[in-house]
């Protein structure tokens, strides 16, 4: 009888010896996979004749003030711009049709690491212009046409809405609309 019961306590023993690293390991492969499921990738959407007149760069800044500037098109020309959104803590992107209109997106990353969230860009020409739509999150795309549309504005109104009046500033401000930067 006592042969028995040092046998079921060996038993658990083991039990608990190879079960344990079984689970961590199986812990530590869902976790990795999560990361992967939360990189997304930057998409921009629209008509062809609009998307050759069309530069977009994107300004990624992370809390530790790391800035990093990719382009994701240019002149119709799409570029991959995939990120760790865990690192990023806010986004500017800059947007430009024909090196005249222009429109800026900012926006803080508050869905960091939310396996629902799309970096998507819409653009419209409609009859007062140029437009876009962004989509951060999948529950926002049944309701794309209700979303918020932003319109183009000419360069010379974005110095004054953003009272940009030196030579400096402007030229600062025209790389970040239509320079390419490399990866």
């Amino acid at each position: 009888m006592s042969n028995l019961f040092v046998n079921n306590r060996i038993q658990k023993k083991l039990k608990i010896v190879v079960i344990a690293p079984l689970l961590i390991v199986i812990l530590i492969l869902l976790s990795c996979n999560k990361t992967e499921e939360t990189n997304t990738n930057f998409e921009i959407f629209g008509e062809d004749a609009l998307l050759k007149n069309i530069k977009v760069n994107i300004i990624k800044n992370r809390e530790d003030g790391v800035e990093k500037k990719q382009t994701l098109l240019f002149n119709g020309k799409q570029f991959s711009v995939q990120e760790e959104n865990e690192t990023a803590y806010f986004y500017r992107i800059y947007l430009s049709y024909k090196d005249s209109l222009v429109s800026v997106l900012e926006y803080e990353n508050i869905l960091r690491g939310d396996k629902n969230q799309i970096n998507q860009i819409y653009l419209f020409k409609e009859k007062d212009g140029i437009s876009f739509k962004f989509i951060g999150s999948k529950e926002f795309l049944p309701d794309i046409d209700n979303r918020p549309t932003e319109q183009f504005i000419t360069l010379e109104q974005y110095f004054l809405q953003k009272n940009i009046n030196t030579v400096e500033g402007k030229s600062k401000v025209r790389e970040l609309f239509f320079d390419f930067y490399h990866r």
